[in-house]
């Protein structure tokens, strides 16, 4: 378990914050909870590898009554984004690949890109791209990719064919092939859409180093910073961690170990709330300096700082 499943909280004040602003954040997660808006949920905040704030509201499983802890394993979602792009900057800083890198130099799958014209009403009617997408663009979510979620001819493509869940295409890289298939939106670098970028990140990840996403994060990122309660898989030793209501939400997700799920870079992972003091930086929640000994020097000051 984490440094934060156990450790006393400290004076705010000790650690820059002030205890009554902490305090709205009770109120503002009891009110969601009351009127609805969401079962329950906890906020972790460290700084400086002590803990200065931690409350929750509601209930982490409601069948059951159980009320948030530090300890239990939750879903993570998109804050899986993060965690891949630092693992894509340790390549970069390693000097394996630049951020102006076409993502054709590592993805051959993604050469002679096509364009939808505008007005398009069906995925043939295209032009040849002007740009090629970069590692850059990726980051940023100005690719041109789109999402399941998005409106539009290709947003509606990637929903009918589940585009952004690894597992329906039988692994990442399967399903990163399918999405070079697909047409871009609009011209890489002209607009900004949230997109899949991340899962193509995650492949990169994978062609560059040599390990599949789920191996890299564990041996590169979670050994060294210690936590071990973060994964894209709930050990059984550990899943009565793990909500009840939670496991049965996300069974068709894979999501405990004996049926392992190792999905892409965007939005898969689990970790517990005490654990979170390990990884996010010091303005959200947070704050371990063990983190930034992961992230290249030079990230806060670059014009390429992941649109996360």
């Amino acid at each position: 378990m984490s440094q934060f499943s156990s450790e006393p909280i400290r004076v705010p004040a000790d650690l820059g914050f002030d205890k009554a602003r902490l305090a709205r954040l009770k109120r503002w997660m009891q009110r969601y909870a009351d009127t609805g808006r969401w079962p329950g949920g906890a906020v972790l905040i460290a700084r400086h590898g002590e803990l200065a704030f931690f409350d929750c509201a509601g209930h982490a499983d409601v069948e059951a009554k159980r009320p948030w802890q530090r300890d239990l394993i939750a879903r993570i979602y998109s804050m899986t984004k993060p965690v891949t792009a630092v693992a894509l900057m340790m390549l970069y800083e390693e000097a394996r690949l630049h951020l102006d890198d076409p993502v054709e130099a590592y993805l051959p799958e993604f050469k002679n890109r096509q364009l939808l014209i505008p007005g398009a009403t069906s995925l043939d009617q295209t032009v040849p791209i002007k740009t090629k997408i970069t590692i850059h663009h990726l980051l940023t979510h100005t690719s041109g990719l789109s999402l399941f979620t998005n409106p539009g001819l290709l947003g509606e493509a990637y929903a009918k064919e589940k585009l952004g869940l690894a597992l329906t295409y039988g692994g990442l890289d399967k399903m990163v092939r399918r999405i070079a298939e697909l047409p871009l939106e609009w011209e890489p670098g002209t607009k900004w859409q949230y997109s899949t970028g991340s899962d193509v990140i995650g492949r990169i990840v994978e062609v560059v180093s040599g390990m599949t996403l789920d191996k890299y994060f564990a041996t590169r990122i979670f050994e060294p910073l210690g936590m071990a309660d973060t994964g894209f898989s709930v050990p059984e030793s550990e899943i009565s961690r793990f909500p009840r209501s939670m496991r049965l939400r996300l069974a068709a997700w894979h999501c405990t170990k004996r049926r392992r799920f190792r999905n892409g870079g965007k939005a898969r992972l689990i970790r517990s709330a005490a654990e979170a003091g390990s990884w996010e930086p010091s303005t959200t929640i947070g704050g371990s300096p063990k983190c930034c000994g992961l992230e290249v020097n030079s990230t806060a000051n670059a014009s390429s700082v992941p649109a996360l």
